[in-house]
Order: C-alpha cells, then sequence, then structure tokens
C-alpha cells in the first residue's frame, strides 16, 4: 500500500513530462485526502504519451473503446484518455476532480466503486474532512422462539446504539442497518 507521500514520490520519479498525464481511481483519492493509502497508481494520459510509451517499448493491450492500456512497473497503470470532468492540481500533480472520479466510479459500477462513491460524497460533504468507512456485521442467532421486535424496530435499536459509539463532533453518523431473518 502507498500512502499520500509515497504515491507523490512515484510520480516524481516517472520519467515522463507531467502535463501528458494524470491521476484517476484510487491514488486520486489519496491525493484529494478521501482515502489514507492505495495499492496501486493509475494515471489517465494523452494520445501523445501513449504514442511515446509504445515508442520507448512498453507493451500495451487494446481496450474495447480502442485506447491503450500500459504497466509501468509494478505499481503503476496507464490509461489512455481515461478522462471524466475535469482536473485539478494537489500538491503540483494533475489529478481528476472528485466530480471526475464520482463520474468514473459509476461508469465502472463494481461493488468496491459504489463504495467508493459513497466516501467520495461523504467527503464533500465533510468539507474536506478525511472520512472513514467501518463495515461491521453482525449475525445474531437464537434457539427457541424467534426476537419479538419488529425490523424497523431492531433497525433503531442497533442505529442507536452504534451512533452512540461515534464522537458527536464529526456530527451524525450515515449508518445503515439491513435485517434479514431466516431459519437454519
Amino acid at each position: 500500500m502507498m500512502n499520500r507521500q509515497e504515491v507523490i514520490n512515484a510520480l516524481r520519479a516517472f520519467p515522463y513530462d507531467c502535463s501528458a498525464y494524470w491521476v484517476v481511481a484510487g491514488g486520486a483519492m489519496v491525493l484529494h485526502g478521501v482515502r489514507e493509502e492505495t495499492g496501486d497508481i493509475d494515471l489517465g494520459c494523452s494520445e501523445a504519451l501513449a504514442d511515446r510509451l509504445e515508442t520507448d517499448g512498453f507493451l500495451y493491450q487494446r481496450r474495447a473503446d480502442g485506447s491503450r492500456w500500459f504497466k509501468y512497473g509494478e505499481r503503476i497503470e496507464i490509461f489512455e484518455k481515461w478522462m471524466y470532468d475535469r482536473t485539478e492540481t494537489v500538491e503540483g500533480v494533475r489529478v481528476i476532480s472528485i466530480d471526475g472520479l464520482i463520474q468514473m466510479k459509476q461508469a465502472l459500477g463494481r461493488d468496491k466503486d459504489l463504495h467508493d462513491i459513497a466516501l467520495l460524497r461523504a467527503f464533500q460533504g465533510g468539507k474536506g474532512e478525511h472520512m472513514e468507512e467501518q463495515i461491521i456485521q453482525i449475525t445474531v442467532r437464537s434457539k427457541g422462539e424467534a426476537c419479538t421486535l419488529s425490523d424497523e424496530e431492531i433497525k433503531k435499536w442497533y442505529e442507536e446504539r452504534i451512533a452512540a459509539l461515534f464522537d458527536s463532533k464529526w456530527g451524525t453518523p450515515e449508518i445503515t442497518v439491513d435485517v434479514e431473518r431466516k431459519e437454519v
């Protein structure tokens, strides 16, 4: 995993013109301060940079839209013309905007992207404060008679108790409780 400074250091060591690429995906979330770490750095790049990478001998794959995808070392992937919205400059690095990240993740539509969209929107609503998502799964098994509370009463009970665990200076947390009953 790479933190913010490690992402910046990796990009400073990247030997190509920084005006020809921009950070997207997890690396952008780290640079914007939405996440603490990322496993790799994904870059969008201009057609000219993609041509240069090809000329320099980097192997690539063609994507469905005809654009090229390059792997640079173990931690950097480069996608030709992968852009939504606009870029911003963060620590001297071009980074896709938060709105662009949301659009990108909506287009990808994977489960992890939907979670990232929730984090990005919470980050926007939190005026740039670091947000964290915690997923807590509770399974209750009982013998004999099932709980007599309704699903709504169970949800309310858990929501109130979970909310009480959080520091109120950060506001009221968004809590989702799902109740599923099944015989085992």
